[in-house]
C-alpha cells in the first residue's frame, strides 16, 4: 500500500526515520514532498534521523 506523503504534513509525528539501504537512492533525493515533510517536521521540533543511505532524505530541504 502507498500513501501520499502530504497527508502526514499536518501531523502530530515527533520523529522521522529514515533507513539505510540501497532504496532511499532511488526513493528519497528527488521527491519534493518527502523535501516538505521533512523540513516541516524539522521546523516543528521533530527528530529527523537516518543511517546509512537514509541520510538522502534529508539533503534535498538542506538538511545535513
Amino acid at each position: 500500500m502507498f500513501y501520499n506523503v502530504t497527508i502526514f504534513l499536518n501531523s502530530e509525528y515527533q520523529v522521522i526515520f529514515y533507513p539505510g539501504g540501497h532504496g532511499p537512492m532511488f526513493d528519497l533525493p528527488n521527491n519534493d514532498d518527502i523535501a516538505q515533510l521533512t523540513l516541516a517536521a524539522y521546523e516543528s521540533g521533530a527528530i529527523v534521523s537516518a543511517v546509512c543511505h537514509g541520510t538522502v532524505g534529508k539533503t534535498r530541504c538542506g538538511l545535513h
